[in-house]
């Protein structure tokens, strides 16, 4: 019986003891696990006198340390004059594509500067104006303008990226600005996902206007097309009454190696 009582009081003793005994405490984390706040650098400009064409509205703007600060609240397809690009390209947006990389521009609008992303920023090509009139006398000209984005090559050669100048045509009454639908039936480069059509320039073709015909409603430019390996020649067509929304190639021929002299005398 002696013997049952003391087994008995140790096992009462050895669990109050450990009902005593406080629990395990939650280890506590002592390392910083706040994510740091990224710092962007001071973006520098170099000095660059321009007019430009903005074809979408209410494009972003930022400040120098590469920080989007609000919208110019512009409507598409509105001229402003470049005073300044940066002297770097960067990305936005979390972006980590090369492609997407582009300057930082600084723009006058309304009469204040601002600085916005290039790729929104498409400068007019003043050495290719093509000048021409409706059937009604109203002037107009045509140019290519292109952005601020990568293109097809860089200091250490080819990027793989898409480089392409867009072709804009400027009411000179109304001083307005349009550019033409994509072709529909083209199927050499396959992009019509640019909605607009293009002069494309990259490793594979340089694309060049080398007339411009008004027939009625019909407005056509001639283009000719260098290839790394031959090249062609065509017409890219547009109605007036459509507001060039709309456009279709015609006349295409493909020029071989042995028929790039017949192409280049082309006019």
């Amino acid at each position: 019986m002696r013997t049952f009582v003391l087994f008995f009081l140790s096992v009462v003793t050895v669990f109050v003891s450990c009902k005593n005994e406080p629990a395990d405490k939650p280890q506590e984390n002592t390392e910083n696990t706040s994510t740091p706040k990224k710092e962007f650098e001071t973006v520098k400009f170099k000095n660059h006198t321009a007019k430009a064409i903005l074809l979408s509205a209410n494009i972003s703007i930022y400040d120098n340390q590469q920080k989007k600060t609000g919208t110019l609240g512009n409507p598409a397809m509105e001229e402003v004059e470049i005073t300044a690009v940066s002297n770097k390209m960067y990305n936005t947006d979390g972006s980590t594509d090369y492609c997407e990389t582009a300057n930082f521009i600084k723009i006058v609008y309304k009469g204040q500067t601002y600085i916005v992303f290039g790729a929104e920023v498409y400068e007019n090509n003043t050495t290719s104006i093509f000048s021409f009139k409706n059937t009604e006398g109203v002037a107009f000209n045509i140019f290519p303008a292109t952005h601020f984005q990568m293109g097809a090559s860089d200091k250490d050669g080819l990027t793989e990226c898409d480089e392409y100048h867009v072709l804009v045509i400027k009411n000179e009454v109304t001083k307005t600005f349009s550019l033409i639908g994509y072709p529909e039936n083209e199927n050499i480069h396959n992009k019509k996902q640019l909605g607009k059509a293009v002069l494309f320039d990259d490793d594979g073709s340089e694309e060049t206007i080398y007339k411009v015909l008004v027939s009625g409603d019909t407005l056509s430019f001639g283009i000719k097309a260098m290839y790394q390996e031959g090249g062609s020649a065509f017409y890219l067509k547009a109605l007036f009454s459509k507001k060039f929304t709309k456009s279709f190639i015609t006349n295409f021929r493909r020029y071989e190696y042995n028929e790039m002299d017949e192409l280049e005398l082309l006019k």
